[in-house]
């Protein structure tokens, strides 16, 4: 029994130094984030919602949060949580290229691109892509929420981004439903 709460600290100890290490990155490429949104927009960002110390994390990327208050912008950085071998810049060339055609269609509930670079030859040493910020609160869903007509349009919303992007997805598919409405009626 001892020998297995020794391990557990040990483990403990192990995840601690790994989590310790990834927040001093992070705190590194905020800096190095402030001084390049800044370049771009000629003004020092903020960070928000605390990401400068803690980015949101998702499977393939961290998500830095900066405002430009002298330009009336509201940012998502956006940096490969592994850099190494091509495959963070195939992924982010791959989005890109989906997010470009997004816009060229004018699909609205998407962020807008800003600015990107797949290679590591820019000042953030990583691949990245700069998207406006979407506003909002996370979703919770269950059983019992959201509750009835907000249910439904949350459901009407993705059904619609979930068909405009299957128009884009593929040059020779074609989404052939005139009235939206017969998927969910309002």
């Amino acid at each position: 029994m001892h020998t297995n709460i020794i391990i557990h600290e040990n483990v403990s100890s192990v995840i601690s130094n790994h989590l310790d290490t990834a927040m001093a990155e992070f705190t590194t490429h905020s800096s190095v984030i402030a001084t390049f949104v800044g370049s771009l927009f000629g003004s020092p960002p903020v960070f928000i919602l605390a990401t400068e110390t803690t980015p949101f994390l998702g499977g393939e990327y961290a998500v830095f949060a900066v405002e430009v208050e002298q330009a009336n912008l509201r940012l998502c950085v956006r940096l490969p949580r592994m850099i190494a071998g091509p495959h963070a810049s195939q992924l982010l060339s791959r989005e890109i290229s989906l997010r470009q055609r997004i816009e060229s269609a004018n699909i609205r509930p998407f962020q807008k691109l800003i600015a990107f670079d797949t290679s590591l030859g820019n000042v953030l040493q990583s691949p990245y892509m700069i998207l406006g910020w979407a506003n909002g609160t996370p979703l919770r869903w269950s059983d019992s929420s959201p509750q009835g007509d907000h249910r439904k349009k949350v459901l009407r919303d993705v059904a619609n981004a979930s068909l405009d992007l299957l128009k884009i997805s593929n040059a020779s598919m074609s989404v052939t439903l005139q009235d939206r409405s017969q998927i969910l009626p309002s």
